[in-house]
């Protein structure tokens, strides 16, 4: 509400116009899983619709292709070893488990 000369001024009443509003009726779907997500039935099968073995295997060839880059500034192999997939996984999983414990402001 603005004012004017000390007084309230009220935007007048209308009503919404028929195209502003959203109606139910025009939903074709049912909100929910579609495609290979109604399939999922673990964790681990929703996962793997985000992420699958070739981007997990990306992600493990170019984080061993950085490690051989910086291997040179080590003067022990073991603080530099190169990864595999199994590593990467166990990797996005404890990123899974920290986003899920912080998404409720703990």
């Amino acid at each position: 509400m603005a004012l004017q000369n000390g007084k309230k001024i009220c935007p007048p009443v209308t009503r919404t116009k028929i195209h502003n509003i959203y109606i139910l009726l025009y939903i074709s779907k049912k909100p929910g899983p579609i495609n290979n997500a109604t399939q999922s039935k673990t964790i681990l099968d929703c996962f793997q619709i985000y992420m699958s073995d070739n981007m997990i295997e990306i992600i493990t060839n170019s984080t061993n292709i950085y490690i051989n880059n910086t291997k040179l500034k080590y003067q022990r192999d073991r603080d530099a070893k190169i990864t595999d997939t199994c590593e990467i996984r166990a990797l996005l999983g404890m990123l899974y488990l920290l986003g899920v414990r912080r998404s409720g402001r703990q």
